[in-house]
């Protein structure tokens, strides 16, 4: 009977079944039910759960970070598809610099307000409102004058007692009007016994627990209070970043409930008496109606704020104050329109950040909210909000989750993409066709945390499968290797791949008499001794060790990993390995004296070729090795065998000289190796470019040129003779035995003549 893998239930028959009973199968359920759990929550699916419900709980607890995110995504709408005003329908007064030069600096005289309220109302405004506060007693009232003149202008004081008191002024023209007076909220406990102007009745809960609450309020002088059609506060609220999005249509101040500015300018532009603000006790406002003859239904938020939908500022909405003092502004600008009198004066300091504009005048914001309101263009945010992109958030990390583990990675993040697109343009279409907002960076941020915390369990379950196949092959295979490996597990398998490579033969010379003199511990241990330096020497240049044959190693470069280097690293080992040699035969000498023993020193010899070669996993299903085969490998072998009878200490091929362009190296001969029928060149490396630069170096080269002419002529005296120079040009070099090779071949050739045409190919005996 098979084994059950991992994904299948394992099942017993009735003839299996405990008891020999074929109902019994609480176990199989249970063992089932255990397996069924491990696979729903496995692939780091409960995790991604905990994000999940986690970034629910977060919203729902709304701290300020993701109130801000929320807001920066509306204010994004709102520069998309900011509001267009194509009739003005409220007009600013602005008090600007003009203003306050020619007519003289704030406060003005309550007789020039009285003034101006008089000319607008004649021109036809239907509303006119008040950004600002007439707090205190007008300085520039006559009776006020008379009080600051010493006595010796008591006459004057007297006629100036006599004339009209500009506040009273004010207020009865006030009485007159349709003015609203603007109002402001204190930190402190003053001004309660100003009540409401309008009527305010209350449906349903009570408003004031969800309103913006503050302990007091600036109001105007009761004088004037008393003769207005209206007061309302100019107030923002400005959710911690200080950009005013919404407008409170009502406060709460000592539990009293107040109107604001732009909500009493519609009361009495209307005419009507009474507001009803809508509660529900569980939701909070739901909207306010201004009540009377011809009622007017405004929707709030809970907290009854308004929505302003912003237009871009434009100049079109402001007339100077100084053009209405002088009668000589357009009363179109006035008739029938809502006028408020602010300030953009930069002294005044009431500017003020919106969604769409950065330091505009604070009774902008009042213009665009009452444009808003009587357009019926506010942005409104419905009550259910919350737990709608609560559901949302939902609905979008369960996709996720449960979407990518039957994915790939490619469609794991077109779905990404698509449920972050839908949310984004379900916002979006809801804000530009229905003016409402709902949030989609609660339901995003879930989607691509739920994203990250799967690809994070993914790569996690990689790197664990990664650290499986590392223990597993670490002993038998090269680091590159296994990191090769682990990066693609697929590359288990049998095959290869065609590359260009560099490739190291190494063997120590007469190592039979070396092994007489130990047995098989210290063989072994003087053969590590050998192999350490040299294997840290080729792995530090990027070599990988393919194997080791008794006292031989077979190194290659460009597999597995690539190398554009190959060629420099090889021909540096080769170099670094003759050096350790010497160090190393230095101490072994040093303890041979030491213990009165034999020293024989090591000499080892060195092929190095480069060439294509077929690399890749070689074996059988059952074992197979990291290898590589090829021609360029048999021809690597063949000279390392025959840096022998060379007397030198490395042989290279001609590809391998002619890429170590930054090496000192000379032509050894145009040799037939044992096997082969074609000739190949060969060469020996001597040094680094230090050494090829050096004048010395530059002779040998030429003199050793001459030489091979001279031989390959069959002009055996003359290449006599420069065998000698070129033993004395190359002492202390590696290359100076090559010249005994020299000597000895060209006696024998006197000994047995060649051909005339011989073509100067040495054909080699031994391998």
């Amino acid at each position: 009977m098979a084994a059950p893998t991992q994904d299948q239930p394992v099942a017993l028959s009735e003839q299996e079944a405990p008891d020999g009973g074929a109902n019994n199968n609480r176990p199989n359920v249970g063992l089932r039910l255990r397996q069924g759990l491990k696979k729903f929550f496995g692939q780091g699916r409960w995790l991604a759960l905990v994000v999940l419900f986690g970034l629910i709980v977060l919203r729902g607890y709304d701290p300020q970070p993701v109130q801000i995110l929320r807001l920066k995504a509306f204010d994004v709408y709102q520069n998309l598809k900011p509001r267009e005003a194509a009739d003005m329908l409220v007009t600013v007064i602005d008090l600007d610099e003009d203003s306050l030069a020619d007519i003289g600096q704030w406060p003005w005289s309550r007789r020039l307000i009285a003034e101006m309220v008089e000319t607008l109302t004649a021109a036809g405004a239907i509303a006119i409102g008040f950004d600002i506060v007439l707090a205190e007693p007008d300085r520039l009232s006559p009776s006020r004058l008379a009080e600051a003149l010493p006595p010796e202008y008591a006459a004057i004081a007297a006629q100036l007692r006599d004339l009209p008191d500009t506040d009273k002024r004010l207020a009865e023209v006030l009485a007159k009007t349709p003015t609203v007076l603007g109002q402001t909220v204190a930190d402190d406990a003053r001004g309660l016994t100003v009540k409401p102007i309008a009527n305010i009745a209350k449906k349903g809960a009570d408003p004031a627990r969800f309103l913006y609450k503050y302990a007091g309020l600036v109001h105007n002088l009761p004088l004037l209070e008393s003769h207005a059609a209206g007061s309302g506060l100019f107030h923002y609220a400005t959710d911690g970043d200080n950009v005013v999005r919404r407008v409170p249509a009502m406060v709460s101040i000592a539990g009293q409930v107040y109107p604001t500015l732009s909500m009493e300018m519609i009361r009495v532009a209307a005419g009507l008496p009474t507001y009803i603000v809508n509660t529900d006790a569980q939701l909070g406002v739901q909207s306010i109606l201004v009540q009377g003859q011809n009622p007017f239904l405004i929707p709030t938020d809970a907290q009854a704020t308004l929505w302003p939908h912003y237009a871009v500022k434009t100049s079109a909405r402001y007339l100077s104050a100084r053009e209405v003092v002088k009668g000589t502004f357009d009363p179109a600008r006035i008739e029938n329109k809502l006028v408020i009198f602010g300030t953009s004066a930069a002294g005044l300091r009431d500017l003020r950040t919106t969604p769409i504009d950065v330091n505009i005048p604070g009774v902008e914001v009042h213009a665009q909210l009452l444009e808003s309101i009587l357009t019926d263009t506010l942005l409104t945010r419905p009550a259910t909000a919350l737990s709608d992109e609560l559901v949302v958030m939902l609905l979008c990390g369960l996709i996720i989750i449960f979407g990518m583990p039957f994915l790939g990675a490619r469609w794991t993040l077109v779905l990404v993409v698509s449920v972050t697109a839908a949310v984004i343009g379900y916002s979006w279409n809801n804000f530009s066709e229905h003016k409402l907002l709902s949030d989609a960076t609660a339901p995003v941020m879930a989607t691509l945390a739920v994203f990250m915390v799967g690809t994070y369990t993914s790569y996690a379950a990689e790197a664990a499968q990664r650290r499986q196949i590392r223990n597993t092959f670490a002993f038998y295979l090269s680091p590159a290797m296994v990191d090769r490996l682990a990066s693609d597990p697929n590359q288990l398998k049998l095959g290869g791949e065609t590359r260009d490579m560099t490739l190291l033969f190494t063997d120590v010379r007469g190592f039979t008499t070396i092994s007489e003199m130990f047995d098989a511990q210290g063989l072994t241990a003087f053969m590590n001794r050998y192999l350490t330096p040299m294997t840290d020497i080729a792995l530090l240049h990027g070599a990988y060790i393919d194997k080791y044959i008794g006292d031989a190693i077979m190194a290659f470069w460009n597999a597995p990993l690539d190398d554009a280097e190959h060629v420099r690293h090889a021909c540096q080992t080769v170099l670094d390995m003759r050096t350790s040699l010497v160090a190393l035969n230095d101490e072994l000498k040093a303890e041979a004296e030491a213990t009165g023993k034999r020293f024989i020193p090591i000499s080892i010899g060195m092929g190095l070729n480069t060439g294509p070669c077929v690399v890749g996993n070689m074996g059988s299903t059952q074992k197979f090795n990291y290898s590589t085969l090829g021609d360029t490998v048999n021809l690597a072998a063949r000279l390392e065998g025959q840096s022998k009878p060379y007397h030198l200490d490395n042989i290279i091929g001609a590809a391998t000289a002619a890429a170590a362009t930054d090496f000192a190296l000379l032509e050894v001969d145009l040799i037939q190796v044992k096997g082969k029928t074609v000739p190949v060149r060969i060469f020996t490396l001597i040094g680094d470019l230090a050494l090829k630069g050096s004048e010395r170096f530059q002779k040998l080269t030429e003199t050793h040129i001459r030489l091979l002419s001279a031989y390959r002529g069959q002009r055996w005296e003359e290449a006599r003779g420069l065998i000698e120079a070129c033993r004395t040009l190359s002492e202390g070099l590696s290359s100076q035995p090559l010249y005994t090779t020299y000597v000895e071949r060209i006696e024998e050739f006197r000994s047995n003549p060649l051909p005339a045409d011989w073509d100067g190919v040495y054909v080699a005996t031994t391998k």
